[in-house]
């Protein structure tokens, strides 16, 4: 079954939140106020759902997304329409999280945004891995990763968007299973990740170091790192990344023929994912759970858990959308490589001009030295 790893996006906290009353911040949304207000407190129902329900985070933020597109605001449509894409990734729709990202790029590029078009980049590459789509995913995360190091040369973005770039670098690479690539920016990753004191990537990286131990089958050392990771996450109360750790383990565990073990942190998975409608974890709880029960020879249960895994990625892959997917990456990469021809033609018009110019400095300088040396000679 595939192992399922960690895709880094902007990262969202809450930590804020203990204090705030919801009721009034919701009395607040339906007030008369004006629309920068309503969309600020839209944003903070957003971020405080975001642990709980990811269906109740794209409703509050479709709100603020609509109040902004009418007042024309690019800054909140920026980062809207970003925040949209990531939930709708999670939850699967991956349709809605491309339309989304790319309505993102575009409002940053209309304010000239080097660090969202650098996050857009790297969202984009995360479609292609769900797409399943590796080289694309790995082209854009590059694309990504020079961007912010550019970026940060300038004192642009910070340290760890660069380190969000390594970890999904090597998420690409290890699907190319190119592991030792994949390790070296795992590594990378955790690295400046523990620099910067970032908890939430240290368990991204260490559990995605697991899974390449895991693909080796260095099976304690793979639980050795998905234990770790599980443990942050837990102290984090970051449901979905628990959820995902919990059906890594469970992997592993089904990979030795530890039914039992197996079969219980599926469920584990299971519950959480119900829960929040994490469905690409639901699916792989789902998936797992059938493997075990073949492994047992339990083939009613084995059947059971087959019908629902292939429910949910119907609902996920279904061919309409996943056409319509690829029509929408498929439009927007010949845009982008128009886009890039355009600046190298204007690239090589300017060298054709400087070319040009230099010759005909050269031939008049010439024509004037034959003419001095001419009319020198007649004396």
């Amino acid at each position: 079954m595939r192992i399922r790893l960690f895709t880094l996006f902007l990262i969202v906290t809450n930590t804020v939140f203990a204090q705030i009353n919801i009721d009034s911040i919701q009395s607040i949304v339906s007030s008369n106020v004006s629309d920068t207000l309503k969309i600020k407190n839209l944003l903070l129902l957003t971020e405080y759902c975001q642990d709980n329900s990811k269906n109740k985070c794209v409703e509050y933020l479709n709100q603020a997304f609509a109040i902004a597109k009418k007042s024309d605001y690019k800054k909140y449509i920026s980062e809207i329409s970003n925040q949209l894409g990531m939930n709708y990734y999670y939850l699967g729709d991956y349709k809605r999280a491309v339309k989304n990202f790319l309505i993102s790029l575009e409002a940053n590029k209309s304010l000239k945004d080097e660090v969202g078009i650098a996050s857009c980049l790297n969202n984009i590459g995360s479609i292609y891995i769900g797409q399943e789509d590796y080289v694309k995913a790995l082209e854009y995360q590059l694309k990504s990763l020079n961007l912010r190091q550019e970026n940060f040369k300038k004192g642009l973005g910070n340290e760890n968007d660069i380190a969000m770039s390594f970890g999904n670098i090597g998420q690409a690479y290890f699907y190319l299973k190119n592991l030792e690539k994949a390790m070296e920016y795992y590594n990378k990753s955790l690295s400046l990740s523990e620099k910067t004191g970032s908890k939430e990537r240290v368990a991204l990286m260490l559990n995605n170091k697991g899974s390449i131990y895991a693909q080796q089958k260095n099976y304690e050392k793979a639980l050795q790192y998905y234990t770790k990771s599980l443990q942050i996450q837990r102290e984090l109360n970051d449901k979905q990344n628990v959820a995902m750790s919990l059906n890594n383990i469970a992997s592993v565990y089904l990979e030795k023929r530890d039914y039992a073990n197996a079969i219980d942190l599926f469920n584990q998975g299971l519950e959480l994912s119900k829960q929040n409608g994490y469905l690409d974890d639901l699916k792989t709880s789902y998936e797992g759970l059938n493997n075990c029960y073949l492994g047992m020879d339990d083939f009613k249960n084995a059947h059971t858990y087959l019908a629902l895994f292939h429910s949910i990625k119907d609902s996920i892959y279904n061919s309409e959308n996943s056409t319509q997917l690829n029509e929408m990456l498929a439009k927007f990469d010949t845009n982008s490589k128009e886009q890039e021809i355009q600046i190298l033609q204007k690239d090589q018009d300017f060298q054709r001009y400087v070319r040009n110019s230099l010759i005909v400095g050269f031939l008049l300088v010439l024509i004037i030295a034959l003419l001095l040396y001419r009319r020198n000679k007649m004396k």
